[in-house]
């Protein structure tokens, strides 16, 4: 029998116990598990393993394949380290806690060999020389100097199975569980990631309200977070609970309420109040929110360093501000030939919130793209999505009311081109008919399909002359605010008669102005009218009462008129 020595021989031929162990694998929830013969440390040379031999009475032992103990959970925290509860007369051992899924594991047990059992290649690692040095429980009959374990043993813990007992329970330090390392890592425990990775702020608590009544000053509740023990940034991080306070505030000034790591003499964390946010350190101090102070009047802002859900509430943040946003690519321009009318998009790099998104280019003959339009006549009304198309539509536009319309002559259309997140291409049909600047300034529509408003982000708009095959003018969303620019044909402008002025007008128009020597019908004034120190010329002869007269007709017609002599002082 390899590896056995003398007493084991003796404690063989006077007691024949031998200790096996076989080889499980958990599953997250199984807790029972079935001795079946297959021992891994000896191997049977007579005789054969029967279930009857097992020793039900004798300690049953699980460790991991390393020989080290095994637990029900990865979190230091919360797991439970894993023993047996029982074994049956069936081989059933029964443990306190499921190994986790995928574990592997022995489990130790005594068997009594048979008289005529002989054993070869019995394997004795160090767990088996325990059991056969002491049974039927080792661990109670060792004794155990307390004072050697800092303060986590009480005198009550006295044997091997006490002190397992107690600290199995026993809360381990951050800087007691490593993680996984290369070789001799410098940073190589729980405490190390925190320091390296986490920030000082707080999780619950800090809210600052107006003192009631209202005195100019604040109160700031109790407050739980983290903070580093000193103004270093990968410094000890350290929990803390801090209780509320009233805080005095400078008037007429921004204050800023923050936590503090004071270290003089005996540290503790504080709460304190500057003007100067810039004084706050990065580390072992950090901000709970602002105050204005006018009078007894304050203006709070909670907006401190809040670490929960941070990742979550960043990407939201990033989702809210930027939405579907390119970083790259993603162009939109003419495939084959001038007048074509078809289009490609190279590849592009996008965002959505904090997620990364690459889009295929679309080059190929085969890559087709779909359109988009409202038609208000469908009952009910609704988007209509056209696949597999090759080419820009020169003739028609989108009529909200009706769906599609063709395009006036002399007149543009507009297509809005989309990129999917897939990469896919979609082109959405403009809502007018326009002149060439009200094309160049028009806006995407307000309302889109689901699909183009949650799942693809603009990418370009195309102008389209009515019935011409080359595109009047192809516009980047990225990097172009779609501008109106001067038309080059004057009629195209609008707005022209907005307001009093008139300096556009039908040719109708222009043939009913009163033109220099040739008015023959002025129409009848509505006001007096003010010649402005100016001659009426060109009078004809008055024939009726309450027409003018001219000054010649005047002298012509007063000839022989009498005036009535003036009475003076010198006549009577």
């Amino acid at each position: 029998m390899r590896g056995i020595g003398w007493d084991l021989m003796r404690k063989l031929r006077g007691k024949p116990w031998v200790v096996f162990y076989e080889s499980f694998t958990g599953d997250g929830s199984t807790k029972t598990f079935t001795l079946d013969g297959t021992i891994l440390n000896a191997t049977f040379l007579s005789s054969v393993w029967n279930v009857a031999n097992v020793q039900l009475t004798k300690s049953v032992s699980v460790t991991k394949t390393n020989g080290k103990a095994i637990y029900d959970s990865a979190n230091v925290f919360t797991r439970h380290r894993i023993a047996s509860e029982s074994i049956s007369a069936a081989g059933v051992v029964t443990l306190d806690y499921a190994p986790r899924n995928d574990a592997e594991f022995y489990i130790y047990y005594w068997y009594e060999l048979p008289n005529n059992a002989r054993l070869s290649d019995y394997y004795r690692d160090d767990i088996v020389s325990k059991f056969e040095a002491d049974e039927p429980s080792i661990a109670s009959s060792i004794s155990v100097d307390v004072t050697n374990f800092a303060g986590k043993l009480s005198a009550t813990d006295d044997t091997a199975q006490k002190a397992l007992d107690t600290l199995d329970d026993h809360i381990h330090p951050a800087s007691e569980v490593e993680v996984k390392e290369f070789g001799t890592a410098t940073y190589d425990d729980i405490q190390d990631y925190l320091n390296n990775t986490m920030s000082s702020g707080y999780v619950l608590g800090g809210l600052i309200t107006a003192a009631d009544p209202a005195d100019g000053t604040v109160d700031v509740s109790a407050v739980k977070g983290y903070i580093r023990a000193t103004d270093t940034e990968i410094a000890e991080i350290k929990a803390y609970d801090l209780a509320g306070s009233n805080i005095a505030l400078t008037d007429k000034s921004t204050n800023y309420i923050y936590v503090d790591y004071y270290q003089a003499g005996a540290p503790y964390v504080r709460l304190q109040v500057t003007t100067d946010r810039s004084s706050i350190g990065l580390n072992d101090e950090h901000t709970l929110g602002r105050v204005y102070r006018n009078g007894n009047s304050t203006h709070i802002i909670q907006s401190g360093i809040q670490l929960p859900n941070f990742l979550r509430e960043e990407h939201e943040r990033v989702f809210a501000l930027r939405w579907f946003e390119r970083a790259s690519g993603g162009n939109i321009s003419i495939a084959g030939a001038a007048g074509s009318r078809e289009i490609q998009s190279d590849s592009g790099v996008f965002y959505l919130g904090r997620n990364k998104i690459e889009t295929a280019a679309k080059t190929s003959a085969s890559d087709k793209f779909t359109t988009w339009y409202y038609d208000g006549d469908l009952g009910p009304a609704a988007w209509v999505e056209t696949a597999d198309q090759t080419q820009i539509d020169k003739l028609q536009y989108n009529a909200v009311a009706t769906g599609l319309a063709n395009i006036a002559v002399a007149r543009y259309g507009i297509h809005w081109v989309y990129i999917a997140y897939d990469g896919s291409l979609h082109v959405l049909y403009g809502q007018d008919s326009y002149k060439a600047v009200e094309a160049e300034g028009a806006q995407v529509p307000s309302s889109l399909p689901d699909f183009l408003a949650n799942f693809a982000i603009l990418a370009c708009k195309i102008t389209v002359a009515q019935n011409v095959d080359i595109f009047y003018d192809i516009s980047s969303a990225y990097s172009t605010a779609f501008p109106v620019s001067s038309p080059e044909v004057h009629n195209d402008l609008t707005g022209l008669n907005d307001g009093d002025d008139y300096e556009h007008i039908t040719q109708t128009q222009k043939d009913a102005l009163h033109a220099a020597g040739s008015d023959t019908a002025l129409g009848a004034q509505s006001e007096n009218l003010d010649m402005n120190t100016h001659k009426i010329v060109g009078v004809v002869d008055p024939t009726s009462d309450q027409e003018a007269a001219t000054k010649k007709y005047v002298d012509d017609n007063a000839a022989g008129v009498v005036l009535a002599e003036v009475l003076t002082w010198s006549t009577l």
